[in-house]
């Protein structure tokens, strides 16, 4: 099972995206964007992306069960520091609130409470000629219960790749990544890219997910028209987080991975802002908690769960 560092993956598929989209495109369209220019890649790029979602209550298999609420937002500013190479930051923060009632088999009490997310990542995309594509992501991120160490909650991350741009309707590329967990071994993996036009409303493309993190997707997405579209995505999700000092476990780790499968109409008020309403059903959910060394104290299944939110992104 891939457990991938969730910014930079999902930051690569963008880029993939971002190259498939200008390395083709008419001039006209990189000119109409803002920061656009003739000739293929806008001269710069920023986006800000907030979003929530709530996870109603899911049954554990000890007779418990939890809820969570989930808030985010990112910051990506991009820039063309040479013809057709870009350049780019992101920052992100995020809290994820989980709220048990009754005891579970990982705890008497409630295992963790409040976690949160940080994000920093770079990111270098060349368009080396009109179908080829490359790009590279460094990253570090911090996942921990609030009161964590913050220190002992870094992982650090790389992704790079290519993609080919086989005509104006189809893109694909391979990527590889190195990947850190919280007390874990990091690990290569490999992953495919995909932006492929089926028709003129119809398309299959790799999927960011809720708050650009948690791990890949697929998606098959159709345009209504020029201002609506909707879509299915599916992903898997792995979290994992380091506790406090004063958790059940001390200092030790807590995990949930689930699938997921997400319908969602997705509105632009503007070329440059939208609003995204998804929901959907995560299954083969588990959460697992962890020792400060990684050693696994207890694990517990959840039952299917429905899952609603609301993204907002504007770039200028």
């Amino acid at each position: 099972m891939m457990k991938a560092f969730p910014l930079l993956f999902l930051a690569s598929l963008f880029a993939a995206s971002l190259f498939a989209q200008e390395g083709g495109g008419p001039p006209e369209a990189a000119a109409g964007r803002p920061g656009g220019a003739p000739g293929g890649m806008p001269t710069s790029f920023k986006r800000i992306q907030v979003g929530i979602a709530s996870q109603v209550d899911a049954d554990l298999e000890g007779g418990a069960s939890f809820s969570t609420t989930d808030m985010y937002a990112d910051f990506t500013y991009g820039r063309m520091i040479a013809p057709g190479v870009n350049a780019g930051i992101s920052f992100g923060y995020g809290q994820k609130n989980y709220d048990f009632s009754g005891s579970t088999e990982l705890s008497s009490s409630d295992p963790w409470q409040d976690i949160r997310r940080y994000e920093l990542g770079l990111s270098l995309m060349w368009l080396a000629s009109p179908p080829w594509s490359f790009f590279v992501f460094p990253g570090i991120s911090a996942y921990q219960e609030a009161g964590a160490d913050f220190e002992d909650s870094l992982t650090a991350g790389l992704v790079l790749g290519s993609s080919y741009r086989f005509s104006e309707n189809l893109s694909l590329g391979l990527g590889l990544g190195w990947a850190g967990q919280v007390e874990e071994d990091a690990e290569f993996f490999p992953f495919p890219i995909i932006t492929w036009q089926i028709t003129e409303r119809l398309r299959l493309e790799n999927g960011e997910g809720f708050a650009a993190t948690l791990g890949p997707g697929l998606g098959l997405m159709y345009d209504l028209s020029d201002s609506w579209s909707t879509g299915l995505l599916g992903r898997w999700s792995l979290f994992r987080f380091r506790l406090d000092d004063e958790a059940t476990a001390p200092d030790g780790v807590g995990e949930d991975s689930h699938y997921a499968l997400y319908a969602h109409v997705d509105y632009a008020l503007s070329p440059f802002s939208s609003v995204n309403f998804f929901a959907g059903y995560q299954f083969e959910g588990e959460l697992k908690l962890e020792d400060r060394k990684g050693q696994t104290l207890a694990k517990e299944a959840y039952d299917d769960v429905f899952v609603a939110g609301l993204v907002a992104e504007l770039s200028f």
